[in-house]
């Protein structure tokens, strides 16, 4: 019995082999795409592979293959979302025992991971990519073995590895590339890259390792773009993708000069290829890389060139949208502009520092329309995104400083701040402010630290008061005076801006007491808007009705919110009270809410699908447990207040444009009007104390953006205890979207003197029927 056991062993291994040599041998049509795909651009090959892929009947290997090969013209294009797209389909073919093929699988979804800079998702892909790879039948003889190596050792760039480790596995990916032949030389250029970028991460400024790897970087850069010349010259977008991450290497190493020949020449060849899909990205990192050569003498006094550069950004950000757009999922949203492509910061200090030259205002106008552009472009996406086109907007306006200031209350501000890295070597952090009568433009110190805003997300007053105060006199201090008439201010805030509640800024930390430092709060009422011009809406007071969507009671490894959920039934005495969480009823709800209350608990963090998530109760088991933005995306909200009341309910991802998405964004670009949401977590006692001041100022009649300034006035008033006081437990809710009126003010008073007047009459009455 053993005897046979052993044989039909070793049988089964045999036909595995077999079976496996057959499927390593690449399909002779592949073989010829591959090729194609390595001499010249990736559309033709996309469009040849659609035709193989839709005639039926095609052996499971061929599609397989067909399918990778179209991931790779994705990841070509930097197109993420069609990358697991089409990795998803190649992974619908293959066999549980197919270790090969789930090796490529794993291996490509570690590359999104990494695309997207998620370590954690991208090293547990990587780690079943190299499970799947020990249990390959003949690994010698595997022609992908040496890519297994390649995507470990770029994972591990964001993996808290020592660098011998990286390299280690480039050594032995090159290694094993020697030994084959079959591999087209453009894999080879690949792997160069992919050696050379790790080298880059350590060439940047201050980095101790710089004389070490600075060497290597050269040299494999150099490897990549000599293979390329030799054996595809056709090959644009290698070729110019290679070109700006040399600049890149120039710049790090002190090379201006340099950098911009490399930098103009990947320009230049990307623009000769006729910017198609796959050159966007080149052309839009060139131009993005180029601004820091142009910040700096002599070409940053250079009128005529810094104008000309100025016309590029402005087509750029033109085509910003349309690069993005089919970049972008409701899944994903918004797209994850990872390398900062988007030309929004770059344009915007460049037209900046253009007025502070010339003086002229139109260059302000072109600032504050890039500004609006970026955010009208994400508008836009989000409508399509829902099959909503007639809601689109058109482009911004010309002369939209005027627009802007015209649309301003005598006691109302705009302040539009843009942080620009320029290339990783300095940064620019520019500060707009708008009033009705006058603006001012102040570029802050490049050394500021806007990151420090998320300290408010720790309970540690002091290092608060340090890093808020130190954020007050660069952002707030050079502007103050233009804003002493200011009662409410429109924030618009991007890149790393973006973690700071400007409410909270401390004009001073002499004080004992927090309203002793004279927070911001105490001046302003803020707000986030999605515009700086808001389209016109219909009015729709009195529309609908309170919905409160409670947290559903029951166990789980959260935290049963019993006090919340007793809270919301007191509040919503006349209104419907909703606790079943089921997604089917609040889906049903949600949309016919005027004003619309949800508590839960928020994983602010970004999860494996890219979106935060709200969970209705302490249970996180189960689709119907929980809900993401997207699934706030094929709604059409009418509400005109959502109260989101759960722990980073406002978290989102930075990006250097129009802001990134979250629960509050998709609750506006799904048709709400303003969202009261938080950044960081909640305390539930807090946060029912504050919203319930919040609550008794709206009922006075004041606009959401005032009445929530008002409540946060009043809490710190009531509220002395130290740990109390924690920024985390005010400063972190924000109103995002347009300050508007939820309720009518409290009319009482004139029906009490009707009342009066009433008794008054019946008395007269009644002392005149008495007298004879």
């Amino acid at each position: 019995m053993d005897a046979l056991t052993t044989l039909r062993r070793r049988c089964t291994a045999a036909l595995l082999t077999l079976a496996f040599a057959g499927a390593s041998a690449q399909h002779p049509v592949i073989q010829r795409l591959e090729r194609a795909f390595a001499d010249g651009p990736s559309a033709p090959v996309e469009h040849a592979l659609d035709s193989l892929l839709s005639v039926p009947g095609q052996p499971v290997d061929l599609r397989f293959e067909a399918w990778m090969l179209m991931a790779e013209c994705a990841y070509r294009s930097v197109n993420s979302v069609r990358f697991q797209a089409f990795t998803d389909s190649a992974a619908a073919l293959t066999h549980p025992k197919d270790h090969a093929s789930q090796a490529r699988v794993e291996l490509n979804r570690c590359r999104h991971a990494a695309l997207l800079i998620h370590p954690h998702r991208a090293y547990r892909h990587g780690m079943a990519a190299f499970a799947h790879y020990r249990r390959v039948p003949d690994r010698a003889a595997w022609r992908y073995a040496y890519f297994v190596h390649q995507t470990m050792g770029t994972m591990y760039r964001n993996w808290p590895v020592s660098p011998d480790s990286i390299f280690n596995h480039f050594d032995t990916a090159q290694a094993m590339l020697a030994r084959r032949h079959d591999v087209l030389p453009y894999w080879h250029a690949h792997l160069h890259k992919a050696i050379s970028n790790a080298a880059l991460d350590r060439c940047g400024p201050q980095n101790p390792e710089r004389a070490r790897y600075s060497p290597l970087c050269d040299r494999e850069q150099r490897a990549s773009l000599a293979i390329l010349e030799r054996h595809h010259p056709g090959q644009a977008a290698e070729r110019g993708l290679m070109e700006n991450l040399r600049g890149l290497y120039h710049i790090y190493s002190d090379r201006p000069d340099s950098a911009w020949h490399w930098y103009r020449k990947a320009e230049d060849r990307a623009v000769a290829g006729g910017l198609t899909d796959e050159l966007h990205a080149i052309w839009l990192v060139s131009l993005r890389w180029q601004s820091y050569v142009i910040e700096l003498p002599p070409r940053r006094n250079d009128i005529d060139l810094l104008r000309s550069f100025g016309s590029k950004l402005l087509e750029a950000q033109h085509r910003m949208a349309v690069y993005a757009a089919p970049r972008t999922s409701a899944g994903g949203l918004f797209y994850h502009d990872t390398y900062w492509y988007s030309p929004f910061a770059a344009s915007m200090a460049l037209h900046a520092r253009l007025w502070e030259i010339t003086r002229d205002t139109a260059h302000l106008d072109r600032a504050l329309w890039v500004a609006e552009k970026a955010r009208r472009d994400a508008w836009n996406i989000a409508q399509d995104l829902r099959s909503r086109p007639e809601l689109r907007l058109p482009d911004p306006p010309e002369g939209m400083l005027q627009a802007v200031q015209q649309r301003l209350d005598d006691d109302e501000a705009v302040l539009v701040y843009v942080q620009d890295d320029l290339a990783g070597r300095m940064t620019r952090n520019l500060v707009l402010a708008v009033t009705r009568d006058a603006f001012a433009v102040h570029f802050a110190d490049p050394q500021l630290n806007a990151r420090a805003g998320s300290s408010i997300a720790h309970g540690d007053m002091l290092s608060y008061r340090r890093a808020y105060h130190a954020l007050h006199q660069q952002l707030y201090a050079p502007i103050a005076d233009l804003l002493q008439d200011a009662r409410r201010v429109r924030v618009f805030p991007s890149g790393a801006m973006a973690y700071v509640a400007f409410d909270a800024l401390l004009a001073d930390t002499l004080g004992t007491d927090l309203a002793d430092c004279h927070p911001l709060v105490q001046r302003h009422a803020f707000s986030q808007p999605l515009w700086l011009l808001p389209p016109e809406r219909a009015d729709r007071e009195g529309m609908g009705r309170t919905h409160y969507l409670a947290p559903v009671p029951g166990p789980g490894v959260l935290t049963d919110l019993k006090r919340m959920r007793v809270t919301m039934r007191r509040w919503g005495t006349h209104a419907a009270v909703d606790s079943t969480g089921r997604w089917n009823a609040l889906a049903g709800a949600i949309p016919t809410s005027d004003v619309l209350y949800l508590a839960g608990h928020g994983a602010g963090v970004t999860g494996l699908d890219m979106q935060p998530r709200h969970y209705f109760g302490a249970d996180t088991t189960g689709r119907a447990a929980w809900m993401s933005p997207s699934d706030l995306m094929p709604l059409d909200l009418h509400a005109r207040l959502v109260v989101h009341l759960a722990c980073q309910s406002g978290l989102f991802e930075t990006d250097p444009s129009s802001g990134a998405f979250s629960f509050a964004r998709a609750f506006l670009f799904a048709g709400a009007r303003s969202v009261l949401s938080t950044a960081v977590l909640a305390d539930e006692g807090a946060a029912i104390r504050l919203v319930a001041l919040f609550r008794e100022e709206l009922a006075a009649g004041h606009p959401t953006d005032v009445a929530l300034q008002r409540a946060k006035l009043a809490y710190l008033q009531r509220y002395r205890l130290p740990e109390e006081q924690l920024p985390i437990h005010w400063a972190g809710w924000q109103i995002h979207g347009e300050g508007v009126a939820v309720e009518a003010p409290n009319s009482w008073w004139p029906w009490l003197l009707g009342m009066a007047v009433l008794v008054g009459l019946a008395v007269v009455w009644g002392w005149g029927r008495r007298s004879p």
